[in-house]
């Protein structure tokens, strides 16, 4: 009998076909391209948090104004003013920052419509209307909307 000398198996190929490299590579370079996709919104929505944070602050600091200088007659003399101009017109820049304008108001901008048993969006209750950068993204132009209180 002849026998034949035994060989080892031959080794397996350790290492990853051309089609599986392939296909790894386009899952990592989805997953890059959604990332990169986010930090435009991110930069985005960074800006406007940004503009409604001071929007807010300069809203406080003119109406502190108004009620510091002429206490009680400034507020009457600013529900007059909001009732002969009820849209705000093209707006007065804030000395602290020129890109945002204020203007007053008599009635709500961002819920013009006035519904009975909600006081927010009353006609006759003088506001202070801060009106948006050209550049930015808010609703009619409004920032903010600042409601002085009875």
């Amino acid at each position: 009998m002849h026998s034949r000398p035994l060989r080892p198996p031959a080794p397996r190929r350790r290492g990853l076909t051309l089609i599986e490299v392939v296909v790894a590579l386009a899952i990592f370079l989805f997953g890059v391209v959604a990332l990169l996709n986010l930090f435009p919104l991110k930069v985005r929505t960074g800006a406007d948090a940004t503009v409604l944070t001071e929007a807010v602050l300069l809203a406080q600091l003119k109406a502190q104004e108004i009620r510091r200088d002429n206490a009680p007659d400034s507020i009457f003399f600013l529900w007059l003013r909001s009732l002969v101009s009820p849209t705000p017109p093209e707006g007065i820049p804030f000395a602290e920052n020129p890109r945002l304008r204020y203007a007053f108001s008599g009635r709500s901008v961002l819920d013009p419509v006035d519904d009975p048993g909600v006081p927010e969006d009353d006609y006759g209750v003088p506001r202070i209307i801060v009106l948006s950068p050209t550049d930015s993204r808010f609703s009619h132009g409004v920032v903010w909307e600042l409601r002085f209180e009875d």
